[in-house]
């Protein structure tokens, strides 16, 4: 299973360009065992800072920054749309520990009794994800920025996103109208969307 992120659109299968990050508070300040922390850090697949706001109050949490490895995390030429890709795998941060656990065991393949959208939805783990992108403009040479926040009821858990290219006389435009769309996953299993009117 991945989450995936087109050109600035959220949905079920969720990711995002370039420097992500998500960040999720831990009331009790660890994600998981020391031992396990230790070995990810040293084969280098996490990348994680611990804040503490307050580190005097029992009122706010440590707060968790990990980075979330993309495919595809630049692109040399950004002109229409771009997909990007996240693996829920065993070093994914944004899975709960136990499902890691089960990854690994099943040989680095999602469990089949999580094959369903309320498994999949309880395996994560995150109050946000923040997309940062920044490149180059290629009509001024500016530095260019752009920074966008999902929320863990953005996710859409079995939906991918609609086509948004199309054909305007032999030219390839984006239908920019299209970018937060999303149909149903071939094969069914989304979860019930909630229309807002």
């Amino acid at each position: 299973h991945d989450l995936a992120h087109h050109s600035g659109r959220h949905s079920s299968w969720f990711h995002p360009p370039y420097e992500t990050h998500h960040h999720d508070d831990d009331p009790h300040g660890h994600h998981e065992s020391r031992l396990a922390h230790l070995a990810s850090t040293l084969m280098g697949k996490r990348s994680e800072h611990h804040v503490d706001e307050d580190p005097t109050s029992r009122l706010v949490s440590k707060r968790i920054f990990s980075k979330l490895t993309i495919e595809a995390c630049d692109h040399p030429f950004f002109k229409r749309v771009w997909l990007a890709r996240h693996i829920l795998d065993e070093t994914s941060p944004i899975l709960v520990p136990r499902v890691r656990k089960m990854i690994r065991r099943n040989e680095g393949h999602w469990p089949r009794q999580l094959n369903d959208w309320q498994s999949v939805k309880e395996s994560l783990r995150f109050n946000q994800i923040v997309v940062s992108m920044n490149g180059v403009s290629n009509v001024s040479a500016s530095d260019v920025y752009a920074q966008k926040i999902y929320d863990f009821v953005d996710v859409n858990v079995g939906y991918q996103f609609v086509n948004l290219l199309y054909q305007d006389g032999g030219r390839l435009r984006v239908d920019t109208d299209l970018i937060n769309d999303v149909r149903e996953q071939n094969g069914g299993g989304g979860e019930p969307l909630t229309m807002e009117e």
